[in-house]
């Protein structure tokens, strides 16, 4: 009862330390780290809390860590067009990214430095649910992207074998975006075909990164075998991009596997990493299952090879 009360204490003057920063904080210095759910996200982001100043905030645009953003329509995967121009909603979104949700998004059982408050510089944010947002939230805010993608075999592997959360209790239902499938009529014929789990899994992956790719938007691209297989030339490539120094905390980071992972997952482990692990875990049916859907959403960046076929985005 006591740490109850001193963490919504803690949290409530979080809340205002955020508010009391936001209308002085400049949007051009936050990052934004985006990605499907078993993607990769969590340990991208386990590695950017070594950069002095960064408040990580997470996933405040899932309504299990800001039931708030149910509100305003978020709370889950969204699609917005890059043009979108509802000022409630780019309101809210721009009061969120400048913190005005700091005491839940931080989670202090996630990686949370005090010292990162104190001298405080920038908000990561972690998503989850913002990829169908992107085009339009690169667009409007100016914001630095670091877009993550991972083999879509893996993504689905990885949450067939979660046993809670949103993939405990996932179906195809989820998968309905009106506005979506109004602009993208093909998306709506390939989703009344699905039929099985790993198909209706494996549609959310596709039409959110088929999104992004498709519309368009500001940031830099890193999939996720690369930063398995290169990690100091990838974390290198990040940094330029974001014209920043490499901390040496980053580097040391890199082996550490991120707290959402399994013991036996595919995460670096004495820099080492079997990034095929899903072949072992997915009937050969499914993987034809999941392939064909992808394919017809219509994103191709993925083989039956562990490793991206493309690392170009086509527009």
């Amino acid at each position: 009862m006591v740490t109850t009360s001193l963490r919504r204490l803690g949290n409530a003057g979080l809340t205002a330390l955020g508010n009391m920063r936001r209308s002085s904080y400049d949007l051009n210095r936050t990052i934004v780290l985006s990605g499907t759910g078993r993607g990769g996200t969590t340990w991208l982001a386990q590695l950017m809390t070594a950069v002095p100043g960064s408040l990580i905030l997470w996933e405040q645009l899932h309504s299990a860590t800001n039931p708030a953003s149910l509100e305003y329509g978020f709370g889950r995967p969204r699609y917005l067009p890059v043009d979108f121009a509802g000022a409630r909603e780019t309101d809210y979104i721009e009061f969120m990214l400048k913190g005005g949700v700091l005491g839940t998004g931080l989670r202090s059982q996630l990686y949370f430095n005090p010292w990162n408050v104190i001298f405080f510089k920038r908000y990561i944010h972690k998503f989850v649910n913002a990829n169908m947002l992107l085009p339009w939230m690169t667009h409007r805010f100016g914001i630095k992207l670091i877009y993550l993608v991972r083999h879509p075999c893996a993504v689905v592997s990885s949450q067939l074998r979660h046993s809670y959360g949103a993939w405990a209790d996932h179906s195809k239902s989820k998968c309905f975006h009106e506005s979506l499938f109004s602009r993208y009529p093909h998306l709506q014929d390939v989703y009344d075909r699905i039929n099985t789990r790993e198909e209706s899994l494996a549609f959310d992956w596709a039409i959110q990164n088929y999104v992004p790719l498709k519309e368009g938007f500001k940031g830099i691209t890193v999939f996720y075998e690369d930063l398995v297989d290169h990690p100091e030339q990838e974390l290198g490539r990040i940094f330029d991009f974001l014209e920043m120094q490499m901390p040496a905390g980053v580097k040391r980071k890199i082996t550490k596997p991120s707290k959402t992972a399994y013991k036996d997952s595919n995460n670096l482990k004495n820099g080492k990493a079997d990034l095929a692990g899903w072949k072992k875990k997915l009937k050969p049916e499914q993987v034809e299952a999941v392939m064909d859907v992808v394919i017809q959403v219509g994103v191709d960046l993925y083989g039956s090879d562990a490793r991206p076929v493309k690392r170009t985005l086509d527009p």
